[in-house]
């Protein structure tokens, strides 16, 4: 099922989550720092000779070569040089002393440089992940940005091919977290630059950086906010309304999966609950036969008593919410946009309290069924980029957002993540053909690339290319599984909506989709060129569709326009605008914009 994406708005009126949740932020936030006893900083603090915000200050550090002192890479001081005993391969292992969001890391080489090396990080010193491979390296001072916003409390360097006579010389290795101190621009691959190159951010917002999101480009919102401030009347006039929707967030929520009235099988409210859209009883309800089973499936016609439990539409609306609060705060500076996206995020994740359980063991349950429902799966991955995306802006210098919040979240993308793959609900949606396994390797890939795992990342959506592609696109552009519904349309457009989002994640990863073509001519351009006609009203739509919206293709022809598609470029002049208005400038990744209800 596709989300509805109406928001509700209710009063000022703290909310019963709201209340458990001032009882319940009191929880641990503190972080004993000790200092070592031989004048060594402790880890991520500063000395008079350190880098404010350097994470590895003080760190404990190793090296696989004997040639000098490992402990002068993280000493805090300018002039202390490791050098490696010549050897053309050696590596350098830091800890940190505890997990941290790491953002880049900035490494000062004497003369001797590494020409190729790698960057990995491990949550323990033993799983490590590869985070980028930088080739060309020319020495000096070098920052190098991660792929994605990573939580680790080991980083590693893998040195390779140096050039000099003396093997490699380090002068120091700093890293740091996401923020405004030394972030880096965000780049459309992991590279690096010869210098931090933090973009200088527009008076309403002096300490947001280049947010590195993954969906949304963080490079065009920073150029956004720059054409906001000096003026720009068109995305001034959208600003209004993306605003108007955020200002209705300030008030609404927070929403809770302990909300609602029902328990789940588990016993555990904190476990997500929602009934399956299409699915209705066959026989009066009766008090020996409460839910009227068995339940019969009528595609496309939705069933309101999914409406009795709350997740869903909760769901829908914090997801909502937290989006245009966190665009809203990025392009304006406004605190307290951020702030209360802020709540919003910790009352449905992180505070345990009110938090959810990271699994979907009861998204769209069947009564009287026990079958697994992998089909449930949609209920989050339709949208849950855009959860993805908003905490990479807060991340990027959002005021009372922490650290801490930062590997909050991280911790539960991860087990998330691990759900997803290992249990026999989320393995039925992966595998699933159609659009909801199109949904679920999307979400998959993001999930893995926002905890660091860039390799899992890249597996995921390659295999895409052979998996699911093949037997979705038709070479004329028609999708045959989409098309075999009640809501073709609908449908064509919303498994596009997955593939659009999971090729802007490709660019991360070095991975095309949007050019890829399938062994008998399919692609990603042809697909969304298949809906252009209907979509402007050159032609109609010639399979069936109970309820036909022809903006419900309007983000994806963006998406294409944007990756360079010409006859999407042609169409966006022709295109109708959504309800409440067509706001792809300054929230430029797809979303759904028909509701299925």
């Amino acid at each position: 099922m596709s989300r509805d994406n109406r928001l509700h708005r209710s009063g000022a009126a703290p909310t019963t989550t709201e209340h458990r949740l001032a009882v319940g932020t009191a929880m641990a936030a503190a972080i004993a720092l000790v200092a070592c006893t031989v004048g060594v900083a402790t880890a991520g603090t500063t000395t008079s000779a350190g880098i404010p915000g350097d994470l590895a200050c003080g760190a404990v550090t190793t090296t696989s070569s004997k040639g000098g002192s490992a402990a002068a890479i993280t000493d805090c001081t300018a002039g202390t040089t490791w050098q490696s005993s010549g050897s053309s391969s050696a590596h350098v292992n830091i800890n940190l002393g505890s997990t941290q969001a790491l953002d880049h890391l900035t490494i000062v080489w004497g003369s001797g440089y590494a020409t190729k090396f790698a960057v990995r990080t491990s949550p323990d010193g033993s799983s490590w992940h590869t985070q980028t491979t930088v080739t060309g390296g020319t020495g000096g001072t070098q920052t190098v940005a991660l792929p994605a916003r990573v939580s680790a409390r080991h980083v590693q360097l893998l040195l390779d091919d140096y050039a000099g006579n003396n093997g490699y010389l380090i002068d120091e290795v700093e890293v740091f977290g996401p923020g405004p101190t030394g972030t880096p621009s965000q780049s459309a691959s992991p590279t690096t630059s010869p210098t931090s190159t933090a973009s200088s951010s527009p008076t309403t917002t002096p300490s947001a950086g280049v947010p590195r999101t993954l969906v949304l480009d963080g490079a065009t919102l920073a150029a956004t906010r720059a054409r906001l401030q000096a003026g720009d009347p068109k995305l001034t006039a959208d600003l209004k309304t993306l605003r108007a929707n955020a200002d209705s967030a300030l008030t609404a929520g927070p929403w809770s999966v302990t909300d609602k009235t029902q328990t789940p099988p588990s016993g555990d409210k904190h476990d997500y609950l929602s009934q399956a859209p299409y699915w209705w009883p066959t026989k009066p309800a009766t008090s020996s036969n409460p839910y009227g089973c068995p339940y019969v499936r009528k595609d496309g016609q939705r069933n309101p008593a999914v409406d009795d439990i709350s997740d869903h539409e909760e769901r829908a609306q914090m997801f909502n919410a937290v989006y245009s609060l966190t665009l809203a705060w990025y392009y304006t500076g406004d605190p307290a946009y951020a702030q209360r996206a802020e709540l919003d995020l910790r009352t449905w994740f992180t505070n345990p309290a009110t938090a959810m359980n990271p699994n979907l063991d009861y998204a769209q349950f069947i009564p009287c069924s026990t079958a697994v429902r992998g089909e449930g799966g949609i209920d989050f991955s339709q949208q849950f980029t855009d959860i993805i995306d908003a905490t990479a802006l807060l991340d990027s210098g959002a005021p009372g957002w922490t650290g801490a919040d930062h590997i909050a979240m991280t911790n539960w993308y991860s087990a998330f993540l691990s759900w997803n793959r290992t249990s026999a609900n989320g393995q039925a949606e992966f595998n699933a053909t159609n659009n909801h396994g199109s949904f679920a390797a999307m979400e998959e890939a993001a999930l893995a690339l926002a905890t660091g795992q860039t390799d899992l990342a890249r597996s995921i959506t390659t295999g895409v290319e052979t998996r699911l592609l093949p037997g979705q696109l038709n070479p004329d552009g028609s999708q045959p599984l989409e098309l075999a519904r009640t809501r073709g349309f609908h449908y064509s457009a919303f498994n596009l909506l997955a593939l659009t989002r999971l090729s802007m994640i490709g660019r991360h990863l070095g991975v095309d989709l949007w050019h890829y073509s399938t062994p008998a001519g399919g692609s990603v351009f042809k697909s969304v060129d298949y809906l252009i006609p209907a979509a402007t009203g050159a032609a109609s739509w010639n399979h069936p569709e109970l309820n036909f919206q022809p903006y419900a293709a309007t983000d994806v022809i963006h998406a294409a326009a944007a990756a360079g598609d010409p006859k999407a470029v042609t169409a966006q002049p022709k295109l109708p605008a959504p309800p409440g208005g067509d706001l792809w400038a300054l929230r430029p990744a797809p979303e759904q914009l028909d509701p299925i209800s």
